[in-house]
């Protein structure tokens, strides 16, 4: 069993990069465990490291310098992938053809390289299975495209249980295997009970700040361009966690996002419709104050038995205060959530739908207003509305000519961030390079952009060339 690290000033991208190539060694046959380490500890007891940092390059350069410099001895024995969030990111090989995972430049790699000096000599595969390994350095074509998700569906065990020792409220796991193994879902009120036991480590604005910068950390590696990120305030505010500290602490690395990141961002509340329509009017209103932060409202949680027809007066308040409005419709929930969700409460997208294809007359509505659907294939699986990954609907969708992005929804609880959606209904659906390039337009197509926003992703996009992932 090979033991490969992460290590970085924190936890997000870096352990991200970690985890795919980790499942890239595991998917060719080797053994592998991923862990990620910010305390180097006892580096002889690890076999490979990936170190990074998903703070600026200047901050990057630093935590590698600084770490292979200390611990010469060790690296020089061991492969190490050098990895940053950064924009430019790529996979290469050195000078001698070993193939190298790089943050920067080429440029910037090898002042790094001479700096430390002997590092050319230990950025390699060379101590693993090297027939194995060819193509497994490719993290992700980094193929712009945009997706929605829940923020608080990117709380990967290890930020949990480090946010929880924080605020002095352990959670009752031994460590963050232990919690993952608890990420087993038979349906969606099966993931909900899981989703809010861990959330409620939540607590500050700096909780909230680290989980932003962690996903955006994440999205960057794989190519995200425009993220619209849901959050429930309901769920935070019954806990005693106020609106302001949840928004706060999101918009302290949302506002930078784009020039941090390169990434821009939408924030979209979510009203749980599974609680009463009072609690919701309550989220509404203390919303009122973030309306240059918020740009729409949603509805979520708990499908069957809570109709949109229940939220009209809800939706319709919203939309006067100058919310856009999308509502999670068609999940698990029959085809008749769906027209209401679009004749009642007048959203303009519909998030999942996947049992629209139950109802022609819906498909040919949707098809002919060109509604966007934001499917979440991992999502679909992991909660059991479709049993296997060969079986889900997007193919018929796309043939349908509805109007279908793919997005990762709850990716920590759920096995995959949105390259890891792409890899399979790629190999599992069939999904082609250019159905692929489709996908990732109708994703800024469907997003809250301007125009001139949209157009300067789309004509990155069509820069794209899905044979050189």
């Amino acid at each position: 069993m090979t033991t490969l690290v992460a290590y970085a000033s924190r936890y997000g991208a870096t352990q991200g990069i970690a985890e795919r190539i980790g499942a890239r060694l595991t998917g060719a046959g080797q053994q592998v465990e991923v862990r990620s380490v910010k305390d180097a500890g006892d580096l002889a007891g690890y076999d490979a490291f990936v170190i990074g940092s998903a703070a600026y390059m200047g901050s990057w350069m630093k935590v590698a310098r600084d770490f292979t410099q200390a611990h010469r001895a060790v690296l020089s024995m061991r492969p190490v992938w050098l990895f940053s969030s950064g924009p430019i990111g790529t996979a290469t090989t050195d000078a001698k053809g070993r193939d190298v995972l790089v943050a920067a430049a080429p440029k910037e790699f090898g002042e790094l390289a001479t700096a430390v000096g002997t590092l050319d000599q230990k950025v390699f595969f060379g101590a693993l299975d090297r027939s194995k390994l060819r193509g497994a350095h490719r993290v992700m074509g980094r193929m712009p495209g945009a997706g929605k998700l829940f923020i608080e569906g990117t709380l990967e065990p290890e930020l949990a249980l480090e946010v929880a020792e924080r605020n002095r409220l352990p959670l009752a796991y031994a460590d963050a295997a232990e919690l993952r193994a608890r990420y087993r879902f038979h349906n969606l009120q099966s993931f909900l009970d899981v989703y809010f036991e861990t959330m409620a480590v939540l607590r500050t604005e700096e909780d909230f700040a680290d989980l932003a910068s962690g996903y955006l950390g994440r999205a960057r590696a794989q190519g995200v361009r425009h993220a619209e990120i849901f959050f429930d305030p309901q769920a935070h505010i019954e806990r005693g966690v106020p609106m302001a500290t949840v928004v706060d602490g999101l918009w302290s690395v949302l506002a930078a996002s784009e020039e941090r990141y390169g990434i821009s961002t939408r924030l979209i509340m979510c009203f749980l419709r599974d609680r009463s329509l009072g609690s919701a009017m309550e989220a509404l209103e203390s919303a009122l104050l973030y309306r240059d932060r918020i740009v729409a409202v949603g509805l979520d949680s708990a499908e069957v038995g809570h109709p949109p027809s229940e939220f009209v007066e809800l939706f319709d308040r919203a939309r006067r205060e100058g919310f856009r409005c999308v509502a999670h419709a068609g999940e698990e929930g029959p085809p008749g959530y769906i027209w209401e969700a679009i004749d009642l409460l007048r959203v303009a997208r519909i998030d999942h739908g996947n049992r629209c294809l139950e109802d022609p007359a819906l498909v040919a509505r949707l098809r002919d207003e060109q509604v966007p659907l934001t499917v979440c294939p991992l999502s679909n699986v992991r909660l059991g509305a479709v049993g296997r990954m060969e079986d889900h609907p997007l193919p018929a969708m796309i043939e349908a000519g509805l109007l279908v992005t793919v997005n990762s929804d709850d990716p920590a609880y759920f096995g995959g961030y949105i390259d890891d959606n792409y890899r399979l209904i790629q190999r599992d659906l069939g999904i082609d390079d250019d159905q692929l390039v489709q996908l990732a337009g109708n994703s800024f197509r469907a997003a809250f952009l301007s125009d001139a926003e949209r157009a300067r992703y789309l004509v990155e996009l069509g820069e794209y060339s899905p044979a050189g992932r």
